[in-house]
């Protein structure tokens, strides 16, 4: 977890992937990181209750707490979902939601990442703010298969 402080605290342009899974009537989500460099690093897998935007993005962030407890900085989580400009993922419903709610919590923690965020014009600020979603259709595929 000390590694992806360290890779992704400085990464400015981060790719989060996310997925469902069942395996044996439970439920696990994973996350995945790829950086500008195309190394792609896993943050996680965990068990939820559901497969709710609300527990995707709530089981992210405790992801990240986990990593900033073991980092000697307090802003790791911060810098992180900062550097997220954009996602992954497959085309269900509640991966859409989970988008614009990540979104709109990252857009509420910008200030905090850039000590000068106020003198940035609005456009700037829409562009910091504004992420990009590329769907899947892997899922898809296998489906028919």
């Amino acid at each position: 977890m000390s590694h992806i402080a360290e890779v992704f605290t400085k990464e400015t342009n981060t790719c989060l992937f996310t997925d469902e899974t069942l395996k044996f009537g439970e439920k696990y989500m994973g996350y995945e990181a790829l950086d500008s460099g195309g190394n792609l690093l896993v943050l996680g897998v965990r068990d939820v209750e559901t497969k709710s935007a609300e527990d995707t993005l709530s089981t992210l962030l405790e992801m990240l707490m986990d990593v900033e407890a073991i980092s000697s900085s307090n802003s790791v989580s911060n810098d992180i979902l900062c550097h997220i400009t954009s996602t992954m993922s497959d085309r269900a419903a509640t991966e859409a939601e989970f988008k614009a709610m990540l979104e709109t919590y990252r857009q509420e923690i910008l200030p905090l990442c850039y000590a000068n965020y106020d003198t940035f014009s609005h456009e700037e600020k829409f562009r910091l703010g504004k992420m990009h979603c590329i769907w899947c259709g892997l899922h898809a595929l296998v489906n028919y298969a």
